[in-house]
């Protein structure tokens, strides 16, 4: 099949949208199909990920046909489906936000949320998918999944606020991690960014202490996953990245469409959700962190329920469902 993404990112999109589409655009090119992505250029964009990917970028001037459109944008609805459908003979909508109508052949709501019921009942008529099964990640995160070893010690905590961090969460967390002076020094502190993040230069910056780690772009964000103990940040596409890895911890939400699977998991036993990062500040983050590591036994419950609830197949799964609703015409 001939398959065009229409996704975006930028400073305010974040780039968790581009993250699972390239995962999924990965598995379908090996399976033979041939994909091309259709973004806009917006400020903060992650085009260069597509780009270095080998993936080309879609010119709606063009007079291109497609098999089928996948379209994951929280500001696109049916009416925007309907335009889409000129270059596409089917469309499949990703959607774990909101509750748009939608002009779809399939949706997938690649999420754990107490919304997804309504967003079934906005779209009664159009086949939809959605659970653990159906989560969508990086190929490392499948491939390292059976590698992950159950947690009893704690001392290596990452950080993460989101691919943009649109409220500048991680330089406030390590300026607070060094005026805590000795305070953390038994534990290690590794702070992953992307190579794009508004204050990279700010941060790399800062004298930090030797507990402390700056990982900017990782080159495998699951091996890193899997090497840490805990996790102190945002909610989003990375929630079931870390739960394959069966990481548990502390969660702020940056967005607010992060706010309700963040509740919806904490209630589950999942992980601890503080509240939107507007009332947390970094110093009662890691006050709840001290807390946290008190309570060794119940941080690995949660640890092995994460690993037990995500297998990291989801993506194998939604390709074999796409390979067999839709064929090229």
């Amino acid at each position: 099949m001939r398959i065009l993404f229409r996704v975006d990112s930028s400073l305010e999109i974040g780039t968790g949208h581009v993250v699972r589409c390239l995962s999924l655009a990965h598995a379908l090119r090996n399976n033979g199909h041939q994909v091309s992505f259709w973004s806009l250029d917006l400020p903060g964009n992650d085009l260069s990920s597509i780009r270095k990917n080998g993936y080309s970028l879609f010119d709606p001037a063009s007079s291109d046909r497609f098999d089928l459109a996948i379209v994951d944008h929280y500001g696109i609805d049916q009416e925007g489906e309907n335009h889409i459908r000129q270059w596409a003979t089917s469309l499949v909508a990703i959607d774990d936000w909101g509750t748009r109508l939608h002009h779809a052949d399939l949706i997938l709501d690649p999420s754990v949320s107490t919304q997804s019921t309504l967003r079934i009942k906005a779209n009664p008529t159009t086949p939809f998918l959605t659970g653990f099964d159906w989560l969508l990640m990086r190929d490392d995160f499948k491939k390292l999944h059976p590698e992950v070893p159950p947690r009893t010690e704690f001392k290596k905590v990452l950080l993460f606020f989101g691919g943009t961090d649109p409220q500048s969460q991680c330089l406030s967390y390590l300026e607070a991690l060094l005026q805590s002076q000795n305070e953390f020094n038994h534990l290690e502190f590794h702070m992953m960014v992307s190579a794009v993040h508004p204050t990279l230069k700010q941060m790399q910056s800062l004298k930090l202490p030797n507990h402390v780690h700056l990982e900017v772009s990782p080159p495998s964000v699951a091996k890193l996953m899997r090497n840490s103990d805990l996790y102190l940040g945002s909610s989003g596409t990375v929630t079931w990245e870390r739960m394959a890895m069966g990481l548990t911890g502390l969660i702020v939400s940056v967005v607010d469409n992060q706010e309700d699977i963040a509740k919806n998991l904490d209630q589950m036993g999942f992980h601890r959700y503080l509240g939107k990062c507007q009332d947390v500040t970094p110093k009662f983050a890691l006050e709840k962190l001290k807390e946290l590591l008190n309570q060794s036994e119940m941080i690995s419950r949660m640890s092995s329920l994460c690993y037990q609830k995500v297998d990291g197949q989801g993506v194998d799964r939604f390709v074999q469902e796409l390979e067999n609703r839709f064929k090229a015409t």
